[in-house]
């Protein structure tokens, strides 16, 4: 599948997960350090924790950012049809094809192949795209001309893939090539004070869509997200959030629509509009996060652009720097 712009939680600038804890700093300092390189990535986690998000940040932040991100999935794609959704079959292999599909020589060759749920791919899938990482050159069917590949590969598999890859028959060589940098993306609940933000961005989000543009949580809702279990990670809370605005029927997202509970006895209260002050350590973290984008660390700090320009004047930042 290739993705000509930001795909997941339709978040700007590309890669950016509305979070700023600790372990998930951690994540993008890694990742951040190691995008303007070639070094293939394995990404582990598990599923719904923003993998795709993540290796769009890589490929935002690389020289490859101008070319294309391009997605295959070693679930969904069949071991017989993984050699062309890889390269891309030449026309003239396909009796009566009346298009030319893309695939990585017609585009990737300059950007980034993610691969997702790479432990599930077949051993065929496996063995083709161990060809094509190590090979100087690759094939298309049906082709005889070789081309020279220039693709970065991240791949994604669950948080258990480094104890597991040997017992599940994977192939040694490609688990080798493909971890030069491992990183492990924690759970939602590992990093439970995200959910606030993560919540806050997924309620602006689909009250633009759903024309209710007032919405906001209710106190016990808010104070709700980041004790939820979450076991379906940012993509639960992504979807609870989508169907709880569409059934709030008033100004507040209560913790009945969100499906956590039941309000406590009385009106259902809107938060209290106070709030710690914001330190000169989290508006650097927001603004490394959003790779000095001001309104989106704002966002992602819960202040308006005026209240974080202040800030940043105040405490002397300087944003090309962070």
């Amino acid at each position: 599948m290739l993705e000509s712009g930001p795909q997941s939680f339709n978040i700007r600038p590309p890669g950016v997960i509305p979070c700023s804890s600790t372990p998930m700093q951690a994540v993008y300092r890694q990742l951040d350090n190691v995008a303007e390189t070639d070094c293939n990535i394995l990404l582990l986690g598990e599923t719904g924790v923003g993998r795709r998000t993540l290796a769009r940040r890589v490929h935002s932040r690389s020289p490859r950012s101008g070319g294309p991100f391009v997605v295959l999935s070693g679930l969904s794609i069949p071991g017989e049809e993984f050699e062309s959704e890889l390269f891309g079959p030449a026309r003239e292999a396909f009796l009566g094809a009346g298009r030319h599909v893309p695939g990585m020589d017609d585009g990737a060759m300059s950007g980034t192949v993610l691969v997702e749920d790479v432990d599930r791919l077949s051993s065929d899938g496996q063995y083709l795209l161990m060809q094509c990482i190590e090979m100087s050159a690759v094939q298309r069917p049906g082709e005889t001309e070789a081309r020279r590949p220039g693709v970065r590969f991240v791949a994604s598999a669950g948080p258990d893939f480094e104890r597991r890859w040997t017992r599940a028959g994977f192939l040694d060589r490609l688990y080798y090539a493909l971890s030069v940098v491992v990183i492990r993306v924690p759970p939602l609940r590992a990093r439970a004070p995200d959910a606030i933000p993560l919540g806050r961005h997924f309620l602006s989000h689909f009250a633009r869509r759903y024309g209710k543009l007032k919405l906001e949580f209710s106190e016990a809702a808010l104070a709700a997200l980041p004790n939820a279990t979450w076991s379906g990670n940012i993509d639960e809370l992504r979807s609870s959030v989508d169907r709880a605005v569409l059934l709030s029927g008033g100004r507040l997202v209560t913790l009945n629509d969100l499906g956590l509970g039941t309000e406590p006895a009385g009106k259902a209260r809107a938060p209290r509009r106070t709030r710690p002050k914001t330190t000169q350590a989290e508006v650097e973290a927001a603004l490394r996060t959003t790779h000095g984008n001001v309104t989106h660390a704002a966002d992602l700090l819960g202040v308006n652009r005026r209240k974080l320009q202040r800030l940043i004047k105040q405490f002397g930042i300087d944003r090309k720097s962070v």
